[in-house]
């Protein structure tokens, strides 16, 4: 692949080419039209020669166009004459008028000329810096390669850590529930005891005020009914913080004292009282 400066070089050489061929082409023209006797004038070279004017001024062929010129004068005008600076050829307002606006319009062309031509060397040197260098390209691939097949390597091995903890999840799971399941069975309470009777909500774990008054009969009966119920609960196994809740006591020593008495009196009372039905017991 050509680098920039084979490039560079390639250009320098072909522009060389055509300067040459274009000198050759103006050489020709001026030998056809000295050759055929019409005059020779810049216009007329660079038409045949389709050459540009300032091309015929430059060095080495305005030397050329000039003993053209001497020549077709001496064939002209008879013996030849010497011509040099102290006496040169007066040109003519025509002709210089001619001169100017030739002049011009190449200046316009070569300005024209040159922006088409700076514009294609930015263009080619944009391209040339946006372009990355192949070595750099396969050196790059190379490199994201190896990278693709340590991760690929990685992968795996996360994907057989990640199974091998997953199995092992699994058995510590199997372990766990058989160990949650002989907890329960050692905790687990003989089948004829009653069942826990479910925790009341706080706000009706009070005791409402009575809407009516109440008297001495009722109220002894409702502080019976408490004992017996407390008395049971406890045979059940509660404990006296959960016996309170449910009687709406806000001290467990109240409920401890008065209403959780374990003496015998009190127990058969309290039978004799679950005997008892409502009509008896306020009889």
């Amino acid at each position: 692949m050509s680098t920039p400066a084979d490039r560079t070089t390639g250009l320098r050489a072909a522009r060389a080419k055509d300067s040459a061929d274009k000198r050759e082409r103006t050489r020709a023209a001026i030998d056809a039209l000295e050759a055929a006797g019409t005059p020779i004038t810049a216009a007329a070279i660079a038409r045949t020669a389709g050459v540009s004017t300032w091309l015929i001024y430059t060095d080495g062929l305005r030397e050329h166009l000039d003993a053209a010129r001497h020549r077709q004068a001496q064939a002209a005008d008879g013996p030849p004459r010497q011509t040099g600076p102290e006496d040169p050829t007066p040109p003519t307002p025509a002709g210089l008028r001619t001169d100017l606006a030739l002049a011009r319009a190449e200046i316009r062309r070569l300005r024209t000329d040159n922006d088409k031509l700076r514009q294609r060397l930015r263009l080619q040197l944009g391209a040339e810096l946006d372009r990355p260098d192949p070595a750099q390209l396969v050196t790059r691939v190379t490199e994201l390669e190896s990278q693709t097949r340590q991760l690929l390597a990685e992968r795996d091995a996360r994907a057989t850590e990640t199974h091998q903890a997953q199995h092992r999840v699994a058995e510590l799971e199997e372990d766990l529930t058989a160990a949650r399941e002989a907890s329960a069975a050692r905790s687990a309470r003989p089948t004829d005891d009653p069942p826990t009777p479910p925790r009341a909500p706080r706000h009706l774990r009070r005791r409402p005020r009575p809407s009516h008054p109440q008297t001495p009969v009722t109220r002894q009966f409702q502080d019976r009914l408490q004992i017996t119920f407390a008395t049971r609960l406890d045979q059940a196994g509660l404990s006296a913080r959960e016996i309170a809740d449910y009687l709406g006591h806000e001290r467990i020593s109240m409920t401890q004292d008065v209403y959780m008495s374990r003496q015998t009196t009190g127990v058969a009372a309290a039978a004799a009282l679950d005997r008892l039905g409502p009509n008896e017991s306020a009889g």
